[in-house]
């Protein structure tokens, strides 16, 4: 369901040069997808708490790549 969620914003946002996003580093299943869906790991940012660091993912669009 994700991946069809994730490829329907792609889609409507077609226009996008980039898409960025944030998420929890410790949650291995968000990371895993989001890499599945293109996204590169960018940034680490603040350290919340022992359990909790969170990341940036950054995915270039086709036109970029061209």
């Amino acid at each position: 369901m994700g991946t069809t969620v994730m490829e329907m914003l792609f889609d409507m946002y077609a226009d996008a040069d980039k898409w960025s996003l944030a998420t929890i580093a410790q949650d291995k299943r968000n990371c895993h997808f989001y890499e599945k869906m293109g996204f590169v790991y960018t940034w680490e940012s603040t350290v919340i708490n022992e359990r909790m660091t969170i990341i940036g993912y950054e995915k270039r669009c086709r036109r970029w790549n061209t």
